[in-house]
C-alpha cells in the first residue's frame, strides 16, 4: 500500500499520478483531505467481463460512511 495526501496529486509518486483523478472520483469525507491515505494498484491482463479478483469496488474504511450526505463528500480535484 503507497501512502498518500488526500486531494493533493503530487503527494503521489509522478509514474501513479494519472491515477489521481480516478481516485478523486470516488466520494470521501472532506474532513479526509489533507490526511493520509493508502492506494493499492493491482494491474494484470483481465478477460473481457470478467474482475480482476472479485467484482465491485474493493475498499477497507476503520469507520461507516453515509455517501447521502453530499455536505460530507468532495471530490473535487484539488492538486
Amino acid at each position: 500500500m503507497m501512502p498518500f495526501i488526500s486531494g493533493r496529486k503530487a503527494s503521489l509518486p509522478e509514474d501513479l499520478q494519472c491515477y489521481f483523478d480516478m481516485i478523486e472520483e470516488c466520494p470521501y469525507s472532506k474532513k479526509e483531505i489533507g490526511k493520509v491515505g493508502y492506494l493499492t494498484i493491482y494491474e494484470a491482463y483481465i478477460k473481457a467481463n470478467t474482475a480482476q479478483r472479485r467484482d465491485g469496488i474493493r475498499i477497507e474504511a476503520p469507520s461507516i460512511m453515509s455517501a447521502d450526505n453530499d455536505d460530507e463528500t468532495s471530490n473535487n480535484n484539488t492538486a
